[in-house]
This record gives structure tokens, sequence and C-alpha cells, in this order.
């Protein structure tokens, strides 16, 4: 009886602790499929947004993925774009150490292009509860030629904040692709202070170290 109060005991600590420890969060990339290696799953692509895997252009040179096999190529109309939503409290953050406004968000990719006039540049939404847009940042718009450019752009997490969009947007100046493209893409998120803790996981640390002492005195 008493080895099964120790690990009752144990188990209510670990648990409490599991459940609103958050380090495995902090900077990670949220996003999935980033590098679009999986062509556009997770991705909702809209004006023929698509991947490409490259290929050689007379007299502009090699376009090759900044990593992997294929990039996302913003579109084949005037305009293009593509998102994916985070779900923050499925993905593991509480809901109150969010609103305790202790998070930063950093978000963005490599972007590169074909021809100068293509822009193209990925940007932030994020959303409250009811689904209301409570805050959008973009990166500024960003046009090149061959290559790849780490382009990023930072905000806090506000209080609210539930849901988080990411997109990619791009718009054509000539021909019939915009040749704006993306690869790498992340949204992570940074803590900027610790959080206080809940006070119904007070309770339970408490009551779990106490039964565990009153146990432990019991044995001996």
């Amino acid at each position: 009886m008493k080895k099964c109060l120790v690990v009752f005991c144990l188990i209510t600590v670990v648990l409490v602790f599991s459940t609103h420890v958050k380090a495995s969060l902090i900077d990670v990339n949220l996003l999935q499929n980033s590098g679009f290696e999986q062509s556009m799953k997770y991705w909702n692509p809209s004006g023929g947004a698509s991947t490409g895997s490259g290929n050689t252009v007379p007299g502009w040179g090699t376009v090759s993925p900044h990593s992997g096999k294929l990039f996302l190529v913003a579109g084949n109309s005037g305009f293009g774009r593509t998102y994916q939503d985070i779900d923050l409290l499925s993905t593991g953050f509480t809901a109150s150490w969010i609103d305790q406004g202790i998070y930063d968000i950093s978000f963005g990719g490599y972007q590169g292009g074909r021809r100068q006039g293509e822009i193209g540049r990925t940007r932030l939404q994020i959303y409250d509860e009811g689904n209301q847009l409570i805050a959008d940042t973009s990166t500024a718009w960003f046009s090149s030629g061959i290559g790849w450019w780490l382009k990023s752009g930072s905000t806090s997490l506000p209080e609210g904040a539930r849901y988080l969009r990411f997109l990619f947007e791009g718009t054509r100046k000539s021909g019939n692709v915009i040749d704006a493209y993306l690869d790498d893409a992340f949204v992570t998120v940074h803590q900027t202070a610790s959080p206080v803790p809940e006070p119904g996981s007070v309770w339970l640390i408490g009551t779990g170290l106490i039964g565990l002492s009153m146990v432990l005195r019991r044995s001996n």
C-alpha cells in the first residue's frame, strides 16, 4: 500500500510538470512540411501556388532549392498566396501562459527568385479564440534574381492569442509564373520571461510532495 502511495505521489508531480513545462516547444519550428519536401501537404495554396524543383533558364542561370529537392513558387496568376494555420493550444501551449505575455514569435524563410520585379513576402496573422484577427505583421516585399536570402520578422504573442496563420504572398510583373520563391519557412516561439505557475498546478504539486513526504516518514 505504501509503495502504491509513493508511486501515486510521484506520478502526480511528474504529470503536473510534464503538462506545464513547455521547454520542448520553445525555439522549435511550429510549421509542418516547412521545406515543402512533401509538396503542398499541410499548406493551403491559391493563385496557382505550387512547388518547384529548379531548372536552368537561359540568360538567368540555374534555379535550385535552398535545401532539399523542392521549394514554393508563389503562383501563376497576378497574385498568389499560400498559408498554414497553427493551433497553439493543440501544439501544447496553455492559454494561461500565453496570456501572461511571456512569448515572442519569429517567422520567415529563405526567399528567392529568377528575375527582378517579381516580389514576395512572408506574413504572420494572430487570431483569438473566436477566430478574430488581433495582430497582423509581415516582412517587407522582396525582389531578387537567382539566389536565396533569409528574410524574417518578429512580434510579441499578445494576450488572447490562440491561432497563428503563416502566409507567403507574391505578385507577378510579367510572364506566366510569379517568380517569387520560398524555402525552409519557419515560425518559432521564444520565451522572454518565466511563467507564473497556475494556482491549480501549485496546489497539485504541493499535495503530491506533502503526500510523498508523509509516506516516506512512515516508512522510516
